[in-house]
């Protein structure tokens, strides 16, 4: 009987137990509300040249500021900025380079520095879709182009460098990696979704994501990805100094993201990336029989809303 009690309670809980709530993921950041993303990116590189091994180590790091001006039926238009911009490369041997927009945090101001700081601070505008693609970038580019038009001969080679990082295209691909991540319909915990990203390595790369809806509690949704990640087909082939070479390159990406469910602003994340493959260069005057150079990166991309 008592077997019999516990069966039917149990039956009944079930029937009357709500089903699994899905949430609707969007990109729609909250009107009056100013948004800071914190992204810090560490990479070490393992290259071999000639049989000596080279190992680099390299960081950058953005304070990004976000604030909704306009709310459009497809997409949102934001104001933006850059608060801090940092990066830093150590290649061995005593060779370290540290550049910050924070002047007042260098004992001498350095070139680079200077111009992060006249990067910084400067407003101007994105247009977002809810699915957290960048539509349009509008007065980025002017703000780089300014900030190197004292360069000289040396601005339009500088300037294609910034704006490759922390342009227009720089831009929509880093943060991307944390926006254009909903999936095209409601999902409820252990549901999954893919979508196909660009990195922003500076590598032709191609990232085939895969997303699972962990959990959901006190507003905030958890998101594991997967990828692999494999070289671009169609910039596969390339030129250094001058020299004809291709990327043979493979891997993965493993992390965790954190979203509010009200908003789709990725409030933290930590994202690892491991690569192994080589360029492979062809043989040419400078280089008669050519040279292949196996390389090894892994990177850590970690996020917080501090």
């Amino acid at each position: 009987m008592k077997i019999k009690l516990v069966l039917g309670l149990s039956i009944l809980a079930l029937a009357f137990a709500p089903m699994a709530k899905k949430v609707d993921l969007k990109f729609n950041l909250e009107n009056g509300k100013t948004y800071t993303q914190n992204t810090v990116m560490t990479t070490v590189t393992k290259q071999t040249i000639a049989g000596n091994e080279q190992v680099i180590n390299q960081n950058a790091g953005t304070i990004t500021k976000m604030e909704l001006k306009e709310s459009g039926k497809d997409a949102n238009t934001y104001t933006m900025w850059y608060e801090n911009i940092s990066m830093g490369i150590n290649q061995g041997g005593g060779m370290t380079q540290n550049f910050n927009s924070d002047t007042t945090k260098l004992e001498a101001v350095d070139p680079m520095s200077e111009l992060f700081s006249m990067l910084t601070g400067r407003k101007f505008e994105a247009d977002i879709d809810f699915s957290g693609k960048i539509v349009e970038v509008n007065g980025l580019e002017e703000i780089i182009s300014g900030a190197t038009a004292s360069m000289g001969e040396q601005a339009g080679m500088i300037g294609e460098q910034i704006s490759a990082g922390f342009g227009d295209s720089g831009l929509a691909k880093n943060m991307e990696m944390l926006t254009a991540i909903m999936p095209a319909t409601p999902v409820k915990v252990g549901s999954t979704w893919t979508n196909k990203q660009f990195t922003s390595s500076g590598l032709p790369l191609v990232l085939n994501n895969t997303f699972t809806l962990k959990s959901v509690a006190d507003g905030k949704a958890v998101i594991d990805v997967k990828a692999n990640i494999t070289v671009d087909p169609n910039q596969s082939s390339t030129e250094l100094q001058g020299m004809k070479a291709t990327y043979f390159m493979e891997g993965s990406r493993s992390g965790t993201l954190e979203m509010e469910v009200s908003s789709g602003f990725v409030s933290s994340a930590d994202i690892n990336d491991e690569i192994i493959g080589s360029i492979s260069i062809e043989s040419n005057p400078q280089m008669p029989d050519g040279m292949t150079i196996p390389i090894e990166m892994n990177s850590n991309t970690s996020v917080s809303s501090n």
